[in-house]
């Protein structure tokens, strides 16, 4: 799930019991998701486009820290 205003609409529909189990940061959704994979043990991340590998931009990642 992304931080910031990125992710109120996912959060929006989370279950009242949901809660956080980790957190983690990432330079871009590839490296994101590799490491989601690891963290639930899903095995490795393959990807599903190039896309995937650019770096989130400045202003993606201003986004999700101002809320910090």
């Amino acid at each position: 799930m992304i931080a910031g205003p990125d992710g109120d609409d996912l959060r929006s529909q989370l279950d009242i019991d949901a809660r956080l189990v980790t957190t983690f940061e990432a330079h871009s959704p590839f490296e994101a998701m590799t490491i989601f994979h690891q963290l639930m043990e899903l095995g490795p991340y393959r990807g599903v486009s190039n896309d995937e590998r650019r770096a989130y931009t400045e202003d993606a990642l201003m986004r999700q820290f101002r809320r910090r």
